[in-house]
């Protein structure tokens, strides 16, 4: 039991990795909940069952996922991505994007 945040870390991971390089192996919805279920439950366990640089070396890798996966993308859609498009979607289409 004391692995086994570092294991959920290692696979949430490699199913990042994956997923950045367009490797598809589950559908979309499953993809998101994956990504948002893992380093919560990797973080749960590493406060749990881990002690000392286990507990670290958990608490960090699923940290880092959360915010790689999560945080990052939705800061980026919120107060980035949105801010200098032109584009509106209550616009006609012949005036969209122009």
């Amino acid at each position: 039991m004391k692995h086994l945040s570092i294991y959920v870390f290692i696979f949430n991971l490699l199913f990042y990795g994956l997923t950045i390089f367009n490797i598809d192996l589950v559908p979309g919805i499953v993809w998101r909940s994956v990504l948002i279920t893992g380093p919560i439950i990797g973080v749960i366990l590493a406060l749990l069952y881990s002690k000392g640089k286990l507990k670290v070396m958990g608490l960090s890798g699923n940290l880092f996922i959360f915010v790689i996966a999560i945080l990052l993308p939705y800061i980026v859609t919120t107060f980035i991505w949105n801010r200098y498009s032109k584009c509106t979607t209550a616009e006609p289409i012949s005036k969209r994007c122009a």
